[in-house]
């Protein structure tokens, strides 16, 4: 009988740390990814396809990579967090050589178990359909020879290529190889000519190819397109954006708290950031700006490097990213938590603007 309630208790807690994984339960779901990718679709001109590409994975020495951070958009439309990942979006609904109808792809990163010992697992095809709610997805590889006649569509939408990304050698369909794959099937070669600071790209036919026309490429659309739908938030957006702020604003109470003249800049940083790993925040939003004295006259003032920030005014422009969403908060806080007479006047004076120019944001000003 004791061995029998041991196997139960056993039993039992496996399936509630199989149940409770110690992951966030409080990620945006499949479905509002798709909404998402529904609204655009509804948004696109007719006949036409959007094409977005994940972010580089970006070498910060030697084998050491930084912190891979997904596109914002493609994590918006789709879930997906890994790099070395195609996004295809149709206007219309397609139909493959069985005669099913589709009107999106989705290309990831192919299961690798030796790869996942060093990064962590994949999602891979089945993770795509199951956990992000895709119908129809491929490996990477794939892309490669995708089959799409791009030629048949009145424009392919897609950003302009950053040539931020290197050739990892060692996998054939990583973000290099995907990009290269898609130039050659629309015919894609560049000349660039420099109009007021902006590149212009011409797109020439190459006459070993077996395309029959040229591929219409819009650069801007897409752009609009995006833009349009993320500037209004849902309801699920707002909670995620809130938390940030909260937790943000939190950093910002805990320093006021441990403020003390002998701190450095660096230490200061140190702790919002602390607390922003302890509410759950993945990265900070942007790098996080701490100047003292002189230095918070320095726009973008990153390097953090003041030693002791004696009796200065201290700024601090920091933000967490949650989920995807980011906030934005700045203070600025005597270090020894006293204003002097000059500090408060120059305080005052960009306290009272703050305050005129929320009060004058409402709806209908421009």
């Amino acid at each position: 009988m004791k061995n029998v309630l041991s196997l139960i208790c056993f039993l039992f807690i496996s399936i509630l740390i199989s149940a409770q994984d110690g992951t966030p339960k409080d990620y945006l779901s499949s479905e509002f990814h798709k909404n998402r990718r529904e609204a655009l679709r509804a948004s696109m001109p007719k006949n036409t396809v959007a094409v977005f590409f994940a972010n580089a994975v970006r070498n910060r020495a030697n084998d050491v990579d930084y912190v891979y951070h997904q596109n914002p958009d493609f994590y918006y439309l789709t879930g997906y967090k890994e790099p070395h990942a195609v996004l295809v979006v149709f206007s219309e609904n397609q139909t493959n050589d069985k005669g099913d109808p589709y009107n999106e792809l989705l290309y990831v990163q192919k299961r690798n178990e030796l790869a996942e010992q060093w990064t962590g697992k994949r999602l891979g095809i089945e993770g795509a359909k199951q956990q992000l709610g895709f119908k129809v997805a491929f490996n990477g590889e794939d892309f490669l020879s995708n089959g799409i006649r791009f030629t048949d569509f009145d424009a392919v939408m897609f950003d302009a290529f950053k040539d931020d990304y290197r050739d990892n050698t060692r996998d054939k369909a990583d973000l290099y190889s995907l990009i290269q794959a898609f130039k050659t099937q629309i015919n894609y070669t560049e000349t660039t000519v420099v109009t007021n600071n902006q590149m212009n790209v011409e797109l020439k036919q190459n006459t070993n190819s077996i395309q029959e026309k040229k591929v219409t490429v819009d650069h801007k659309t897409l752009l609009r397109l995006m833009a349009g739908l993320r500037e209004i938030k849902t309801d699920d957006e707002m909670v995620l954006l809130k938390k940030a702020v909260r937790i943000s604003a939190m950093g910002q109470r805990e320093i006021m708290k441990a403020m003390h003249v002998g701190m450095s800049e660096a230490e200061i940083q140190g702790i919002h950031e602390y607390v922003y790993k302890k509410y759950g925040s993945e990265y900070e939003g942007y790098p996080s700006i701490v100047g003292a004295g002189n230095n918070g006259c320095v726009l973008h003032y990153i390097e953090n490097t003041k030693t002791k920030v004696d009796n200065d005014l201290v700024l601090m422009d920091l933000g967490a990213e949650y989920h995807g969403y980011t906030a934005d908060v700045t203070r600025t806080i005597p270090a020894n938590g006293v204003f002097n007479l000059e500090q408060k006047l120059i305080y005052d004076l960009v306290y009272k603007a703050q305050e005129a120019g929320i009060g004058v944001s409402v709806i209908g000003n421009h």
